[in-house]
């Protein structure tokens, strides 16, 4: 039977989250924390990108019904009374998002839009699509100017299947939070638009992807080995 020979770049790819990982641990030990979520800001990330095929909704329907979303998120949350401040970043560019993940004042976010487990689409001018993934933000967060890591959770309220050109999918908030616990998501699934999806299964489609224990880097990489088992 032939040997299993990784290509240079998943090489490459196991290398860059074997790094995060230990960055991550590091900065868990030394208390590199953002605010706690009472005192911080939750950032709700509407992304504009849409698709220009979807059945049933056309490109500016779409993208209305995530403003939307967005307003209707900002409202519930602002209601909840459980941050300092609550932050809408509608149809921001990739620095935009990016800055929210590097700043310490920003405990949480809230991520919606078109995407996948791994990314978010975001609309930059002249382009009608460019993806935010785990790696960019894992750079802003462990790697910028006051490098941190998130108190509160990253909700990823977009699709959260795995495509399949990805061999080793990373989830957005991966590297960005204190606790793995706080990365939430649709795993595996491919969600309906706003306004087309029971609000009342929320709570039950968007749950914790990692479970396990979280106490150092190889803890980190065998639950990312677990979720891509799943897949």
């Amino acid at each position: 039977m032939a040997a299993w020979i990784e290509t240079k770049g998943q090489i490459d790819h196991h290398r860059q989250v074997a790094e995060f990982a230990r960055r991550r641990h590091e900065l868990r030990e030394n208390g590199g924390l953002s605010l706690p979520s009472e005192l911080g800001k939750l950032a709700i990330i509407v992304a504009g990108a849409t698709k220009k095929r979807m059945p049933g909704i056309s490109p500016s329907k779409q993208f209305l019904a995530f403003m939307e979303e967005g307003d209707r998120v900002k409202e519930q949350r602002e209601r909840s009374k459980n941050h300092k401040e609550v932050v809408l970043m509608k149809n921001p560019g990739i620095s935009e998002m990016l800055a929210s993940f590097a700043d310490p004042e920003v405990s949480d976010h809230v991520l919606i839009g078109h995407g996948a487990i791994s990314r978010i689409w975001l609309k930059e001018p002249g382009s009608s699509r460019q993806d935010v993934n785990w790696s960019m933000v894992a750079q802003a967060t462990l790697y910028g100017e006051q490098p941190h890591l998130k108190q509160g959770k990253v909700e990823q309220m977009m699709c959260g299947h795995i495509p399949s050109m990805e061999f080793h999918a990373v989830p957005l908030g991966t590297f960005a939070v204190n606790s793995l616990s706080n990365v939430i998501a649709a795993e595996g699934q491919v969600i309906p638009m706003p306004g087309e999806r029971d609000e009342s299964i929320r709570e039950e489609l968007f749950q914790p992807v990692f479970t396990g224990p979280d106490s150092n880097p190889d803890d980190v990489i065998s639950q990312l080995n677990e979720l891509n088992a799943r897949r």
